[in-house]
C-alpha cells in the first residue's frame, strides 16, 4: 500500500496541511493491524486495509465488530500487520476463546513527538476466570527519508533550556571529555536579533528579498552549529582512540547499544522499530543489534559541512555502511507566512493588541538516524 495509493482511497481534502509520509504510513499500517485481527485467523488482503481506511471518521477512528463479537478500535494513526500479529505474542486464540467482545486499540502519536513516538497494540481482555488484563505491545514508527535508506529516530534540544543540551548527548555515547554546551544566552541573543529584524520589515504577512537574505546570513554563522561541530570533531576522535585498543573496544560497543536503547526504546524494554522504506516495510530491534555488534569493524567521522558524527561499519573489502548519526539542525529563526496566519487566529490579535509578524521560532535540534548498517545487524523475521 503505496502513499499514492492512500491518497486515491482517502480523499486527500481531508488531509489537512500538516501530515508527514509518516503519518501517512502509520495510518495505513494501522489500518493493515486491525484488518489483521478482525480476519484472523485467516490472512487479511489489500481490500481489507482500504476498507478500514475508507471508513474512517474525521478523527482518525475505526470502529467495527467481528461476527464473533470481538469488537476493534483503531485510535490515531499507524502496514505490514499480518505477520506483525502473529509474532505478537499475544496468544490470540486464548483472547478469542472467553466469548467477551475484548478491545483492541492501536494508538500512534505521529510526526508530532519524535521524542516519544512508541505505538502500542494493546488488547484490553477478559479470561476464561474473568480477570481482566492488558496485554500490551510496543512499536515506534518510522519512515525513511528521501529514500536515503536514513531513518530518524528521535530528536533532542540542541541548547540546554532545562531539557538537556549537548554535553548530555554525548555522554550518553560514552564520550565525556572536552565537550560544550551551546550558550542559552547566545542563542537568546541570537532569536531576539533575528525577531527583532523580522518584526520591523514584515508587514501583512510579506518580508522583502533583502531582510530574508540578511535573516539567512545572521542565522548561519551561530553558536550552536560551532559548539555542535567542535564536539564531534572531538567526539569522533576520542572513539576511534577507543577503538584501536582493544581493551576498549569493548566497552565503546556496549556505550553505542546504551545509547540506541536510550534514543531508539527510550529505555523501555522489547520495542521494535518497524521503519518503511522505498521497498516496504521491515523491523528492527536494539536487542537484535546487540548480538552482531561485536562482529563489526567501526569507525567514527565528524562532517562539519553536515554538522553530523558518523559511526560506520567498515567492511574488509573497503565499503562502509551508516549505522547511525547524530546530526545537528537550527531551525526557524526567520520569516514565515504560515505563522503569520496562525498568530492572526489569536484573540490578542484579533483585539488589536499584538501585532502578528510570522516570526518562527529559533531551534536548536539534534537527531539521531539509523541507517543501512543499523539494519543489517538489526532487522528481524
Amino acid at each position: 500500500m503505496r502513499f499514492k495509493e492512500f491518497k486515491l482511497y482517502y480523499q486527500p481534502t481531508v488531509l489537512t496541511e500538516g501530515y508527514t509520509k509518516g503519518d501517512l504510513a502509520e495510518t495505513v499500517w494501522g489500518a493493515a493491524v486491525t484488518a489483521a485481527f478482525a480476519k484472523y485467523p485467516n490472512a487479511a488482503d489489500i481490500n481489507d486495509v482500504i476498507h478500514v481506511i475508507k471508513n474512517l471518521d474525521s478523527s482518525l477512528t475505526y470502529r467495527d465488530s467481528r461476527d464473533d463479537g470481538m469488537k476493534s478500535e483503531i485510535t490515531g494513526i499507524l502496514k505490514d500487520a499480518n505477520n506483525q500479529v502473529k509474532s505478537a505474542g499475544l496468544q490470540l486464540k486464548e483472547i478469542f476463546a472467553n466469548g467477551i467482545a475484548d478491545t483492541i486499540s492501536i494508538g500512534a502519536e505521529g510526526g508530532a513527538d519524535q521524542k516519544g513516538t512508541k505505538v502500542d497494540v494493546s488488547i484490553v481482555h477478559t479470561d476464561t476466570a474473568g480477570n481482566r488484563e492488558v496485554k500490551r505491545l510496543g512499536y515506534s514508527l518510522k519512515t525513511d527519508t528521501a529514500g536515503s535508506g536514513v531513518m530518524p529516530v528521535s530528536q533532542h534540544p540542541g541548547v540546554n533550556k532545562g531539557s538537556g543540551g549537548q554535553v548530555e548527548f554525548f555522554a550518553d555515547i560514552g564520550v565525556l571529555d572536552d565537550i560544550d554546551d551551546a550558550s542559552l544566552d547566545a542563542y537568546n541573543e541570537l532569536d531576539a536579533k533575528l525577531r527583532n529584524l523580522v518584526n520591523k520589515n514584515s508587514s501583512n504577512g510579506r518580508i522583502e528579498k533583502e531582510y530574508e537574505k540578511e535573516l539567512r546570513a545572521i542565522r548561519r554563522e551561530n553558536e550552536g552549529v560551532q559548539a555542535f561541530n567542535k564536539n564531534i570533531v572531538k567526539a569522533a576522535e576520542q572513539i576511534n582512540t577507543q577503538i584501536e585498543k582493544d581493551g576498549e573496544e569493548a566497552a565503546f560497543l556496549s556505550s553505542i547499544v546504551k545509547f540506541l536503547k536510550k534514543h531508539i526504546n527510550k529505555d523501555e524494554e522489547d520495542i521494535k522499530l518497524l521503519t518503511f522504506d522505498k521497498n516496504g516495510a521491515y523491523t528492527t530491534t536494539v536487542q537484535e543489534f546487540e548480538k552482531n555488534v561485536r562482529n563489526l569493524t567501526l569507525k567514527a567521522i565528524a562532517d562539519t559541512k553536515k554538522s553530523e558524527l558518523r559511526i560506520m561499519a567498515v567492511y574488509k573489502d573497503g565499503g562502509s555502511d551508516l549505522i547511525f548519526k547524530m546530526r545537528f539542525v537550527c531551525s526557524g529563526g526567520r520569516f514565515s507566512g504560515s505563522t503569520y496566519r496562525k498568530s492572526l487566529k489569536k484573540k490578542s490579535v484579533k483585539d488589536g493588541k499584538e501585532q502578528a509578524s510570522g516570526y518562527e521560532l529559533l531551534r536548536y535540534k539534534m537527531y539521531v538516524e539509523t541507517g543501512p548498517g543499523y539494519k543489517k545487524s538489526a532487522q528481524i523475521g
